[in-house]
Protein backbone atom coordinates (compact mmCIF):
# COMPACT_ATOMS: atom_id res chain seq x y z
CA UNK A 1 0.00 0.00 0.00
CA UNK A 2 2.85 2.38 0.90
CA UNK A 3 4.68 1.56 -2.32
CA UNK A 4 1.62 2.13 -4.53
CA UNK A 5 0.67 5.35 -2.72
CA UNK A 6 4.19 6.76 -3.04
CA UNK A 7 4.26 5.80 -6.71
CA UNK A 8 0.97 7.58 -7.32
CA UNK A 9 2.18 10.70 -5.51
CA UNK A 10 5.38 10.86 -7.55
CA UNK A 11 4.15 9.81 -10.99
CA UNK A 12 0.39 10.49 -10.95
CA UNK A 13 -0.29 7.55 -13.27
CA UNK A 14 -3.70 6.90 -14.76
CA UNK A 15 -3.36 3.22 -13.88
CA UNK A 16 -1.08 0.95 -11.84
CA UNK A 17 -0.09 -2.51 -13.09
CA UNK A 18 1.35 -4.96 -10.58
CA UNK A 19 3.62 -7.77 -11.82
CA UNK A 20 3.28 -10.34 -9.04
CA UNK A 21 4.94 -13.66 -8.28
CA UNK A 22 2.63 -16.66 -8.20
CA UNK A 23 2.61 -19.31 -5.50
CA UNK A 24 6.41 -19.56 -5.26
CA UNK A 25 8.66 -16.55 -4.81
CA UNK A 26 12.14 -15.21 -5.54
CA UNK A 27 13.32 -15.88 -2.00
CA UNK A 28 12.85 -19.57 -2.93
CA UNK A 29 9.88 -20.08 -0.61
CA UNK A 30 6.18 -20.71 -1.06
CA UNK A 31 4.07 -17.58 -0.72
CA UNK A 32 2.36 -17.45 2.68
CA UNK A 33 -1.06 -17.42 0.94
CA UNK A 34 -1.89 -18.18 -2.67
CA UNK A 35 -1.61 -15.78 -5.58
CA UNK A 36 -5.35 -15.05 -5.77
CA UNK A 37 -5.54 -13.97 -2.14
CA UNK A 38 -2.49 -11.76 -2.66
CA UNK A 39 -3.97 -10.39 -5.89
CA UNK A 40 -6.97 -9.14 -3.94
CA UNK A 41 -4.62 -7.50 -1.41
CA UNK A 42 -2.79 -5.74 -4.27
CA UNK A 43 -6.03 -4.49 -5.85
CA UNK A 44 -7.34 -3.20 -2.53
CA UNK A 45 -3.97 -1.50 -1.98
CA UNK A 46 -4.47 0.52 -5.16
CA UNK A 47 -3.27 -1.62 -8.07
CA UNK A 48 -5.59 -1.64 -11.10
CA UNK A 49 -4.31 -4.68 -12.95
CA UNK A 50 -2.34 -7.65 -11.60
CA UNK A 51 -0.46 -9.87 -14.02
CA UNK A 52 1.51 -12.93 -13.03
CA UNK A 53 5.27 -13.34 -13.10
CA UNK A 54 5.54 -16.94 -14.28
CA UNK A 55 6.94 -19.52 -11.85
CA UNK A 56 10.02 -20.05 -14.02
CA UNK A 57 11.03 -16.43 -13.30
CA UNK A 58 9.50 -15.92 -9.86
CA UNK A 59 11.62 -18.74 -8.40
CA UNK A 60 14.84 -17.72 -10.18
CA UNK A 61 17.84 -15.57 -9.30
CA UNK A 62 17.52 -11.78 -9.25
CA UNK A 63 18.81 -11.61 -12.84
CA UNK A 64 16.09 -13.78 -14.33
CA UNK A 65 13.39 -12.59 -11.92
CA UNK A 66 14.01 -9.06 -13.20
CA UNK A 67 14.31 -10.15 -16.83
CA UNK A 68 11.00 -12.02 -16.61
CA UNK A 69 9.27 -9.00 -15.11
CA UNK A 70 10.66 -6.56 -17.67
CA UNK A 71 9.75 -8.89 -20.55
CA UNK A 72 6.19 -9.11 -19.20
CA UNK A 73 5.92 -5.31 -18.98
CA UNK A 74 7.45 -4.92 -22.44
CA UNK A 75 4.88 -7.37 -23.81
CA UNK A 76 2.04 -5.08 -22.62
CA UNK A 77 3.62 -2.48 -24.91
CA UNK A 78 2.35 0.52 -22.94
CA UNK A 79 5.53 2.36 -22.04
CA UNK A 80 5.39 4.12 -18.69
CA UNK A 81 7.51 3.63 -15.59
CA UNK A 82 8.66 0.64 -13.58
CA UNK A 83 8.36 1.51 -9.88
CA UNK A 84 10.34 -0.61 -7.44
CA UNK A 85 11.57 -0.27 -3.87
CA UNK A 86 15.15 0.07 -2.64
CA UNK A 87 17.11 1.56 0.24
CA UNK A 88 18.65 4.17 -2.08
CA UNK A 89 17.10 6.37 -4.77
CA UNK A 90 20.43 7.31 -6.42
CA UNK A 91 19.39 6.40 -9.97
CA UNK A 92 22.72 7.60 -11.37
CA UNK A 93 24.62 5.10 -9.22
CA UNK A 94 22.21 2.32 -10.18
CA UNK A 95 22.69 3.10 -13.87
CA UNK A 96 26.48 2.99 -13.61
CA UNK A 97 26.43 -0.32 -11.73
CA UNK A 98 23.91 -1.80 -14.17
CA UNK A 99 26.21 -0.89 -17.08
CA UNK A 100 29.16 -2.57 -15.35
CA UNK A 101 27.22 -5.76 -14.62
CA UNK A 102 25.62 -5.86 -18.08
CA UNK A 103 28.80 -5.22 -20.07
CA UNK A 104 31.02 -7.69 -18.14
CA UNK A 105 34.41 -6.33 -19.19
CA UNK A 106 37.40 -8.73 -19.19
CA UNK A 107 38.60 -7.16 -15.92
CA UNK A 108 35.19 -7.61 -14.35
CA UNK A 109 35.03 -11.26 -15.44
CA UNK A 110 38.53 -11.93 -14.09
CA UNK A 111 37.70 -10.60 -10.62
CA UNK A 112 34.36 -12.44 -10.60
CA UNK A 113 35.98 -15.75 -11.60
CA UNK A 114 38.74 -15.29 -9.04
CA UNK A 115 36.20 -14.71 -6.29
CA UNK A 116 34.24 -17.82 -7.23
CA UNK A 117 37.42 -19.91 -7.23
CA UNK A 118 38.12 -18.71 -3.69
CA UNK A 119 34.75 -20.10 -2.59
CA UNK A 120 32.82 -16.84 -2.41
CA UNK A 121 29.12 -16.82 -3.19
CA UNK A 122 28.20 -15.50 -6.62
CA UNK A 123 26.62 -12.42 -5.05
CA UNK A 124 29.75 -11.61 -3.03
CA UNK A 125 32.12 -12.28 -5.94
CA UNK A 126 30.05 -10.11 -8.25
CA UNK A 127 29.87 -7.31 -5.69
CA UNK A 128 33.69 -7.27 -5.45
CA UNK A 129 34.01 -7.22 -9.24
CA UNK A 130 31.45 -4.41 -9.58
CA UNK A 131 33.11 -2.41 -6.79
CA UNK A 132 36.53 -2.70 -8.43
CA UNK A 133 35.24 -1.61 -11.84
CA UNK A 134 33.13 1.21 -10.41
CA UNK A 135 36.03 2.88 -8.61
CA UNK A 136 38.31 2.29 -11.60
CA UNK A 137 35.83 4.22 -13.75
CA UNK A 138 34.88 6.72 -11.03
CA UNK A 139 38.04 7.37 -8.96
CA UNK A 140 36.62 10.56 -7.44
CA UNK A 141 33.92 8.50 -5.73
CA UNK A 142 36.37 6.62 -3.49
CA UNK A 143 35.60 7.29 0.14
CA UNK A 144 32.19 8.74 -0.73
CA UNK A 145 30.30 5.57 -1.65
CA UNK A 146 30.44 2.39 0.45
CA UNK A 147 29.69 -0.07 -2.35
CA UNK A 148 30.47 -3.15 -0.26
CA UNK A 149 27.66 -2.27 2.14
CA UNK A 150 25.45 -0.92 -0.65
CA UNK A 151 25.55 -4.18 -2.62
CA UNK A 152 24.56 -6.36 0.35
CA UNK A 153 20.88 -5.47 0.10
CA UNK A 154 18.68 -7.83 -1.96
CA UNK A 155 16.61 -4.83 -3.02
CA UNK A 156 19.69 -3.00 -4.32
CA UNK A 157 20.77 -6.09 -6.27
CA UNK A 158 17.29 -6.50 -7.73
CA UNK A 159 17.13 -2.80 -8.62
CA UNK A 160 20.38 -3.12 -10.57
CA UNK A 161 18.97 -6.16 -12.36
CA UNK A 162 15.77 -4.30 -13.27
CA UNK A 163 17.78 -1.48 -14.84
CA UNK A 164 20.11 -3.96 -16.55
CA UNK A 165 17.10 -5.80 -18.01
CA UNK A 166 15.60 -2.51 -19.22
CA UNK A 167 18.87 -1.74 -21.00
CA UNK A 168 19.36 -5.24 -22.43
CA UNK A 169 15.84 -5.45 -23.85
CA UNK A 170 15.99 -1.90 -25.24
CA UNK A 171 12.83 -1.19 -23.27
CA UNK A 172 11.10 2.19 -23.34
CA UNK A 173 10.16 1.68 -19.68
CA UNK A 174 11.73 4.23 -17.33
CA UNK A 175 12.84 3.19 -13.83
CA UNK A 176 11.41 4.89 -10.73
CA UNK A 177 12.61 4.07 -7.22
CA UNK A 178 10.50 4.27 -4.08
CA UNK A 179 12.70 4.54 -0.98
CA UNK A 180 11.99 1.74 1.46
CA UNK A 181 10.63 2.94 4.80
CA UNK A 182 11.75 1.82 8.26
CA UNK A 183 12.43 -1.94 8.32
CA UNK A 184 14.96 -3.48 5.94
CA UNK A 185 14.04 -6.31 3.57
CA UNK A 186 15.54 -9.07 5.74
CA UNK A 187 14.51 -7.78 9.18
CA UNK A 188 12.78 -10.64 11.03
CA UNK A 189 11.31 -8.67 13.94
CA UNK A 190 8.32 -6.35 13.77
CA UNK A 191 9.00 -2.64 14.02
CA UNK A 192 7.24 -1.99 17.32
CA UNK A 193 8.06 1.73 17.19
CA UNK A 194 5.96 2.32 14.07
CA UNK A 195 3.52 0.72 11.71
CA UNK A 196 5.92 -0.20 8.89
CA UNK A 197 7.50 -3.67 9.12
CA UNK A 198 9.16 -5.84 6.50
CA UNK A 199 7.24 -8.70 4.91
CA UNK A 200 9.88 -11.04 6.37
CA UNK A 201 9.11 -9.77 9.87
CA UNK A 202 5.37 -10.19 9.42
CA UNK A 203 5.72 -13.72 8.05
CA UNK A 204 8.12 -14.61 10.88
CA UNK A 205 5.62 -13.39 13.47
CA UNK A 206 2.80 -15.43 11.87
CA UNK A 207 5.03 -18.52 11.82
CA UNK A 208 5.83 -18.10 15.52
CA UNK A 209 2.14 -17.73 16.25
CA UNK A 210 1.40 -20.90 14.32
CA UNK A 211 4.04 -22.74 16.32
CA UNK A 212 2.62 -21.44 19.59
CA UNK A 213 5.28 -18.90 20.56
CA UNK A 214 2.79 -16.03 20.60
CA UNK A 215 -0.98 -15.87 20.91
CA UNK A 216 -3.42 -15.61 18.02
CA UNK A 217 -2.31 -16.15 14.43
CA UNK A 218 -2.90 -12.44 13.80
CA UNK A 219 -2.13 -10.68 17.06
CA UNK A 220 -2.30 -6.91 17.61
CA UNK A 221 1.35 -6.41 16.61
CA UNK A 222 0.71 -7.98 13.21
CA UNK A 223 -2.55 -6.07 12.72
CA UNK A 224 -0.70 -2.79 13.32
CA UNK A 225 1.74 -3.76 10.55
CA UNK A 226 -0.76 -4.53 7.78
CA UNK A 227 -3.87 -2.87 6.32
CA UNK A 228 -7.23 -4.04 7.68
CA UNK A 229 -8.18 -5.64 4.36
CA UNK A 230 -4.97 -7.69 4.40
CA UNK A 231 -5.76 -8.93 7.90
CA UNK A 232 -9.28 -9.84 6.76
CA UNK A 233 -7.99 -11.80 3.76
CA UNK A 234 -5.42 -13.64 5.90
CA UNK A 235 -8.16 -14.57 8.37
CA UNK A 236 -10.35 -15.91 5.57
CA UNK A 237 -7.48 -18.02 4.23
CA UNK A 238 -6.94 -19.50 7.68
CA UNK A 239 -10.64 -20.08 8.39
CA UNK A 240 -11.21 -21.64 4.96
CA UNK A 241 -8.86 -24.45 5.87
CA UNK A 242 -6.09 -23.47 3.46
CA UNK A 243 -3.87 -22.10 6.20
CA UNK A 244 -0.53 -20.33 5.81
CA UNK A 245 2.38 -21.80 3.84
CA UNK A 246 6.04 -21.92 4.90
CA UNK A 247 9.17 -23.71 3.67
CA UNK A 248 8.95 -26.52 6.22
CA UNK A 249 5.44 -27.42 5.05
CA UNK A 250 6.98 -28.73 1.82
CA UNK A 251 9.79 -30.65 3.53
CA UNK A 252 8.25 -34.14 3.31
CA UNK A 253 7.36 -34.06 -0.40
CA UNK A 254 10.77 -32.51 -1.10
CA UNK A 255 12.62 -35.25 0.81
CA UNK A 256 10.59 -37.98 -0.90
CA UNK A 257 11.54 -36.42 -4.24
CA UNK A 258 15.24 -36.12 -3.35
CA UNK A 259 15.52 -39.67 -2.01
CA UNK A 260 14.33 -40.98 -5.36
CA UNK A 261 17.13 -39.08 -7.10
CA UNK A 262 20.84 -39.63 -7.68
CA UNK A 263 23.56 -36.97 -7.50
CA UNK A 264 23.52 -36.90 -11.30
CA UNK A 265 19.76 -36.23 -11.24
CA UNK A 266 20.23 -33.28 -8.87
CA UNK A 267 22.89 -31.79 -11.16
CA UNK A 268 20.22 -31.40 -13.86
CA UNK A 269 18.60 -28.47 -12.03
CA UNK A 270 19.46 -24.73 -12.29
CA UNK A 271 22.31 -23.31 -10.18
CA UNK A 272 23.56 -26.76 -9.10
CA UNK A 273 27.33 -27.04 -9.54
CA UNK A 274 30.68 -27.58 -7.82
CA UNK A 275 29.72 -30.06 -5.14
CA UNK A 276 26.29 -28.63 -4.35
CA UNK A 277 24.50 -31.72 -5.70
CA UNK A 278 26.52 -33.90 -3.32
CA UNK A 279 25.64 -31.69 -0.36
CA UNK A 280 21.92 -31.77 -1.16
CA UNK A 281 21.99 -35.55 -1.68
CA UNK A 282 23.82 -36.17 1.61
CA UNK A 283 21.54 -33.83 3.61
CA UNK A 284 18.42 -35.48 2.16
CA UNK A 285 19.65 -38.87 3.36
CA UNK A 286 20.46 -37.73 6.89
CA UNK A 287 17.85 -35.15 7.83
CA UNK A 288 14.48 -35.78 9.41
CA UNK A 289 13.45 -32.14 9.77
CA UNK A 290 13.68 -28.99 7.70
CA UNK A 291 16.09 -26.94 9.82
CA UNK A 292 18.70 -29.69 10.02
CA UNK A 293 18.33 -30.38 6.32
CA UNK A 294 19.09 -26.76 5.44
CA UNK A 295 21.99 -26.58 7.89
CA UNK A 296 23.55 -29.53 6.10
CA UNK A 297 23.58 -27.63 2.79
CA UNK A 298 24.00 -23.91 3.42
CA UNK A 299 27.53 -22.45 3.44
CA UNK A 300 29.04 -19.04 2.66
CA UNK A 301 29.37 -20.18 -0.94
CA UNK A 302 25.84 -21.58 -1.06
CA UNK A 303 23.64 -19.02 0.74
CA UNK A 304 20.16 -19.85 1.99
CA UNK A 305 18.27 -18.00 -0.75
CA UNK A 306 20.15 -19.83 -3.51
CA UNK A 307 19.56 -23.20 -1.86
CA UNK A 308 15.85 -22.52 -1.41
CA UNK A 309 15.49 -21.55 -5.07
CA UNK A 310 17.31 -24.71 -6.15
CA UNK A 311 15.07 -26.84 -3.93
CA UNK A 312 11.99 -25.12 -5.36
CA UNK A 313 13.14 -25.98 -8.88
CA UNK A 314 13.58 -29.60 -7.79
CA UNK A 315 10.17 -29.68 -6.12
CA UNK A 316 8.51 -28.17 -9.21
CA UNK A 317 10.68 -30.29 -11.54
CA UNK A 318 12.05 -27.35 -13.54
CA UNK A 319 15.34 -28.59 -15.05
CA UNK A 320 18.04 -26.61 -16.84
CA UNK A 321 17.05 -28.35 -20.08
CA UNK A 322 13.43 -27.29 -19.56
CA UNK A 323 14.43 -23.63 -19.24
CA UNK A 324 16.57 -23.91 -22.37
CA UNK A 325 13.73 -25.54 -24.30
CA UNK A 326 11.31 -22.87 -23.05
CA UNK A 327 13.79 -20.18 -24.17
CA UNK A 328 12.92 -18.42 -20.96
CA UNK A 329 15.33 -15.55 -21.61
CA UNK A 330 12.81 -14.42 -24.20
CA UNK A 331 9.99 -14.01 -21.67
CA UNK A 332 6.71 -15.80 -21.10
CA UNK A 333 4.86 -16.20 -24.46
CA UNK A 334 1.59 -14.96 -22.94
CA UNK A 335 0.36 -12.57 -20.22
CA UNK A 336 -1.67 -14.21 -17.43
CA UNK A 337 -4.10 -11.82 -15.72
CA UNK A 338 -4.79 -12.55 -12.05
CA UNK A 339 -7.13 -9.66 -11.27
CA UNK A 340 -8.29 -6.16 -12.10
CA UNK A 341 -10.45 -3.23 -10.99
CA UNK A 342 -12.86 -1.28 -13.20
CA UNK A 343 -9.90 0.88 -14.21
CA UNK A 344 -7.98 -2.32 -14.84
CA UNK A 345 -10.76 -3.61 -17.07
CA UNK A 346 -10.44 -0.46 -19.16
CA UNK A 347 -6.66 -0.90 -19.21
CA UNK A 348 -7.03 -4.53 -20.22
CA UNK A 349 -9.15 -3.57 -23.22
CA UNK A 350 -6.35 -1.21 -24.29
CA UNK A 351 -3.76 -3.91 -23.67
CA UNK A 352 -5.49 -6.31 -26.02
CA UNK A 353 -4.85 -3.77 -28.79
CA UNK A 354 -1.19 -3.15 -27.95
CA UNK A 355 0.19 -6.36 -26.42
CA UNK A 356 2.74 -8.36 -28.41
CA UNK A 357 1.66 -11.71 -26.88
CA UNK A 358 -1.77 -13.22 -26.09
CA UNK A 359 -3.49 -12.05 -22.90
CA UNK A 360 -5.01 -14.88 -20.85
CA UNK A 361 -7.79 -14.23 -18.34
CA UNK A 362 -8.88 -17.87 -17.98
CA UNK A 363 -6.52 -20.80 -18.09
CA UNK A 364 -8.90 -22.69 -20.35
CA UNK A 365 -7.83 -20.14 -22.97
CA UNK A 366 -4.27 -21.51 -22.79
CA UNK A 367 -5.48 -24.54 -24.73
CA UNK A 368 -5.71 -22.31 -27.78
CA UNK A 369 -2.09 -21.19 -27.47
CA UNK A 370 -0.01 -22.61 -30.27
CA UNK A 371 3.49 -24.00 -30.17
CA UNK A 372 5.33 -26.28 -27.75
CA UNK A 373 7.02 -23.36 -26.00
CA UNK A 374 3.71 -21.90 -24.82
CA UNK A 375 2.47 -25.27 -23.65
CA UNK A 376 5.66 -25.86 -21.64
CA UNK A 377 5.08 -22.57 -19.79
CA UNK A 378 1.47 -23.56 -19.14
CA UNK A 379 2.51 -27.00 -17.86
CA UNK A 380 5.07 -25.55 -15.43
CA UNK A 381 2.59 -23.06 -13.96
CA UNK A 382 -0.11 -25.72 -13.64
CA UNK A 383 2.34 -27.99 -11.83
CA UNK A 384 3.43 -25.21 -9.46
CA UNK A 385 -0.19 -24.50 -8.47
CA UNK A 386 -1.08 -28.19 -8.13
CA UNK A 387 1.92 -28.82 -5.83
CA UNK A 388 1.14 -25.73 -3.75
CA UNK A 389 -2.53 -26.71 -3.46
CA UNK A 390 -1.61 -30.25 -2.37
CA UNK A 391 -0.22 -28.82 0.88
CA UNK A 392 -3.38 -26.98 1.98
CA UNK A 393 -4.48 -27.93 5.47
CA UNK A 394 -8.04 -28.97 4.54
CA UNK A 395 -8.39 -31.94 2.14
CA UNK A 396 -11.22 -30.32 0.19
CA UNK A 397 -8.82 -27.69 -1.17
CA UNK A 398 -6.13 -30.11 -2.37
CA UNK A 399 -7.53 -31.13 -5.74
CA UNK A 400 -5.42 -30.33 -8.81
CA UNK A 401 -6.54 -28.16 -11.71
CA UNK A 402 -7.20 -24.94 -9.81
CA UNK A 403 -5.61 -22.94 -12.63
CA UNK A 404 -8.64 -23.91 -14.71
CA UNK A 405 -11.32 -23.32 -12.07
CA UNK A 406 -10.23 -20.19 -10.19
CA UNK A 407 -11.84 -17.04 -11.68
CA UNK A 408 -10.02 -13.76 -12.11
CA UNK A 409 -10.20 -11.53 -9.01
CA UNK A 410 -12.29 -8.39 -9.58
CA UNK A 411 -12.53 -5.31 -7.33
CA UNK A 412 -14.77 -2.35 -8.19
CA UNK A 413 -13.57 1.24 -8.46
CA UNK A 414 -14.27 4.31 -10.61
CA UNK A 415 -13.58 4.35 -14.34
CA UNK A 416 -10.69 6.66 -15.35
CA UNK A 417 -11.58 10.17 -16.51
CA UNK A 418 -9.02 10.11 -19.35
CA UNK A 419 -8.27 7.64 -22.09
CA UNK A 420 -4.61 8.44 -22.74
CA UNK A 421 -1.85 6.36 -21.15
Amino acid sequence: MYHINETKKALQPEAVVCVMSGNFTQRGSPAIVDKWARTKMALLAGADLVIELHAAYASSSAEFFALGAINAINALNFGGCLSFGAESVDIGLFNKLADIVANESPEYKEILTSGLRKGLSFAKARALAAEDRYFEENPNEKGKVNLEEFLKSPNIILAIEYIKAIKKTNSIIKPHIVKRAENNHNDVDLNVGGQMSSASAIRNRILKAREGFVGRLLDDAIKRSIPDYTADILKLEALSGKGFMFDMDFFCPLIVTLRRMTVADIRMYPDVSDGLAERIYAAAGKSGEYEGFMEGIVTKRYPTSRIRRTLTHILLNIKKSDLDEMDYRGGCPYIKVLGFTDTGRWLLSRARQTATVPIITTYSATKSLTGPRSQMFVAVENRATDIYSAMYKAPEHRASGREYTQPVIMVNNKEPEHTSL
